[in-house]
């Protein structure tokens, strides 16, 4: 097919149709994830004439009638998400047969380069007389030709992700267009002995702290950031980024999707125009980060280094992001009363600390609340209010902290990381 002929094709097939794609979210975190895409479908920079109807699944989001350029738009504005499939194919397949049928039937040059390398995954659940090894030697030898090459194993290197799903004799198949996940926001060199927090979990505790006090009908004008135990940074990154409108790509990262056949260089430059009017547009927001270890201030400092040098002009506007090398238990007085109305206070304690007896964990919790209750007679004589969230790794060490703190607002779900339940304690005052 020549490259005109496929141009019209993909216009009529692609652009010309509605697409279904499946939008993943960090465990836990459904309905943050829900409420962001809702917010971003409600207010498009770039409207389609689709209907963008969308379903909360246990692992993902499915988002139906829609289009690419709002799967773009998506993938540029998201905090919360990890990854976005496009699907290709979804119908009944029986047996294996059935799957070399339906694999050789996909228009594979709407969506692939002989350029990429790809990697392939399989999973088949309750399905009849299906192995997956099986189902992979069937999908690489269709695939094989059509790219560079193909990757196996955890640490490689693949430009993308194809993934059969096959569910109850049920197929989908579907590309990322992301390529790597997007909480790899390309800046943070991770401080593997401070409880590494990714990016996309942070960025939901902390949506999720907003839409909170959204539902108690709290309202706040001027804030600032405190972030004590900062470790490498990522909860005051991920703050900033939240108030300062930063966007993907201001990461200067590259998606999978501008590699790929269908993609249109135009609308992706009308969104990446769109997202500058945002940014312009934001509220310059105050952070204070500080932490009592040197590797962790040093690692911090340099993550802070490594997002400027990424970020370009959009580092020209006014910067309030300081590090600092100090315990939070007696740094009351780095709290000064001036410039805000509220104080946001998001805590990830040190990994470390999570790992010992319970009972050290528990009282280690039980301080910090103690130390937020004399912050808060601080600032109460002031009219100004604190807020905030913990992650406490047992329920002895929520507990302490939840009984111990003084707040009038508190509320707590769950999430999951690295095998940890985390109970997640908001607070305000």
């Amino acid at each position: 097919m020549d490259t005109i002929n496929l141009e019209r094709q993909i216009k009529k097939n692609i652009y010309g149709k509605p697409q279904l794609a499946k939008l993943f979210y960090p465990p836990g975190f459904g309905e943050t994830a829900k409420n962001e895409i809702n917010t971003i479908l409600t207010n498009l920079w770039y409207p389609q004439n689709t209907k963008n109807t969308y379903e909360l699944n246990p692992k993902y989001i499915e988002l139906k009638d829609t289009h690419i350029s709002v799967l773009m738009e998506i993938i540029l504005r998201t905090k919360c998400l990890s990854d976005v499939h496009l699907v290709l194919m979804h119908e009944k397949c029986h047996s294996k047969d059935d799957f070399r049928k339906i694999c050789s039937n996909i228009k594979w040059n709407y969506y692939l380069e002989k350029k990429l390398n790809i990697k392939i995954k399989v999973n088949s659940t309750a399905s009849k007389a299906f192995h997956e090894s099986s189902l992979k030697e069937i999908a690489c030898e269709i695939l094989t030709p059509l790219v560079n090459n193909i990757y196996s194993g955890e640490k490689s290197n693949e430009d993308t992700i194809l993934s059969f799903e096959l569910y109850k004799d049920k197929l989908t198949i579907s590309i990322s267009l992301v390529g790597e996940p997007l909480y790899k926001r390309g800046y943070k060199k991770d401080l593997k002995t401070l409880a590494p927090l990714r990016e996309d979990l942070a960025a939901c505790c902390i949506q999720k702290f907003f839409h909170f006090l959204k539902q108690k009908e709290i309202t706040i004008s001027q804030a600032k950031v405190y972030v004590p135990f900062a470790g490498s940074g990522t909860l005051g990154f991920e703050t900033y980024f939240y108030f300062q409108n930063i966007f993907n790509h201001f990461f200067q990262r590259e998606f999978i999707f501008s590699k790929l056949p269908f993609f249109k260089k135009e609308n992706y430059n009308f969104l990446i125009k769109k997202s500058s009017e945002d940014f312009i547009n934001s509220k310059n927001i105050e952070i204070l980060c500080i932490d009592n270890t040197e590797s962790a201030v040093k690692n911090c400092q340099d993550n802070l280094e490594n997002y400027l040098g990424l970020s370009k002009e959009y580092s020209k506007t006014e910067f309030k992001f300081d590090v600092q090398k100090n315990d939070f238990f007696q740094s009351n007085s780095l709290i000064t009363l001036n410039n805000f109305d509220f104080l946001f206070i998001p805590l990830n304690p040190p990994y470390g600390l999570r790992i010992q007896n319970k009972l050290s964990s528990a009282h280690f919790y039980q301080k910090i609340a103690q130390t937020l209750n004399q912050l808060s007679e601080k600032v109460k004589s002031q009219q100004k209010h604190i807020g905030g969230f913990i992650l406490c790794p047992t329920e002895e060490a929520w507990s302490f902290f939840f009984k111990t703190l003084k707040f009038n607002i508190k509320e707590t779900y769950h999430f999951t990381q690295g095998g940890l339940d985390i109970r997640v304690c908001q607070f305000y005052t």
